[in-house]
């Protein structure tokens, strides 16, 4: 194909869903039943917006739809007998859409820029965990002595290059070291007292004979290779209603090693809390994926990418439905 044939064919993409898209002159009542349709069906709203062009992810070329005189859809592989006179149906074919190349622009680099930002609030905002150890045990992520407390780190910012940061509340620990992995999001779903979530990972010191017991009902496909009955890990929630004052949940989350970051989200459309977080399989590192109707009971994590040795990489379509790169 030609240059100029596929940017072609690029003029008709659009986000619009399997449902019937009229156009500009659409209606505003037609506009929101259709964009009320493909919400609850589970696809892209038609809402005029605009995307960043990295991927294919928001294309969809559209279809042409051949109609007899009295409305049936007639399929062009295989039309059934005797012919009959068809007329195009461009409902489904887009318009008006528009893809403007920009020139990049370099920007930064900006002091004290955090990790994980979020919008919320009308704010910049972002979080992180500083581990409390007694004089001299803090080896980070390696540290085996007890952890004292943690401190929740915060940002904030305006317009995303002045930030202001500062420690919000402490929080007690017992029998927990080697804490990282930490995750924050805003949770459009969840109790307001629990507006904002947390979660990170550390490694427990005591009573970890029940909970290996408890780990030795997870199928051997859903475990992490490294854990075993003196050497158990879990991922542990935080709560907050407002993103300033933060308590801890008391029981785990899950008995699992995610000693990176640990990414969460509640999916609006699978309606359940959506984790990714890191994995071992064939003695390689692999992306996970768990999920949880209320934040507090997860499903065993399934590995989903992983690499297979010189082999491609391996996307485990089974478990597709959420994964976001």
């Amino acid at each position: 194909m030609r240059r100029r044939d596929f940017l072609g064919t690029l003029t008709g993409a659009t986000v619009y869903s399997a449902a019937q898209y009229r156009g500009p002159e659409a209606s505003a009542g037609e506009t929101q039943d259709v964009n009320r349709k493909a919400q609850t069906s589970g696809q892209t709203s038609l809402r005029p917006r605009q995307f960043l062009f990295t991927d294919l992810r928001h294309i969809d070329a559209g279809d042409l739809i051949w109609r007899s005189s009295d409305g049936r859809a007639v399929p062009v592989a295989g039309p059934p007998e005797p012919p009959v006179q068809v007329q195009p149906d461009a409902s489904r074919v887009a318009r008006g859409i528009r893809l403007i190349a920009q020139r990049a622009n370099k920007e930064g680099p900006i002091d004290g820029l955090p990790g994980g930002v979020v919008s919320a609030d009308g704010l910049y905002r972002a979080w992180s965990i500083r581990t409390n150890y007694s004089a001299g045990k803090d080896l980070g992520s390696y540290s085996v002595a007890p952890a004292r407390s943690i401190t929740i780190e915060y940002s904030e910012s305006k317009d995303g290059y002045a930030w202001q940061r500062r420690d919000l509340n402490e929080i007690p620990l017992a029998d927990l070291t080697g804490i990282d992995g930490a995750g924050f999001f805003v949770d459009p779903h969840g109790r307001a007292e629990e507006r904002y979530k947390g979660i990170y990972n550390a490694r427990v010191l005591a009573s970890v004979s029940a909970l290996w017991d408890r780990y030795q009902k997870v199928h051997p496909r859903n475990r992490h290779v490294s854990l075993g009955p003196d050497y158990i890990y879990c991922l542990f929630g935080l709560v907050s209603p407002d993103g300033l004052h933060w308590k801890a949940l008391a029981e785990p989350l899950m008995i699992h090693k995610g000693d990176t970051d640990n990414t969460v989200y509640y999916d609006g459309w699978l309606q359940r809390y959506v984790l990714y977080t890191r994995f071992m399989r064939y003695d390689r590192r692999t992306i996970a994926r768990a999920e949880s109707n209320d934040f507090r009971h997860w499903s065993p994590v399934e590995p989903t990418v992983a690499s297979h040795g010189r082999r491609a990489l391996w996307v485990s379509v089974a478990s597709w439905g959420g994964l976001r790169f």
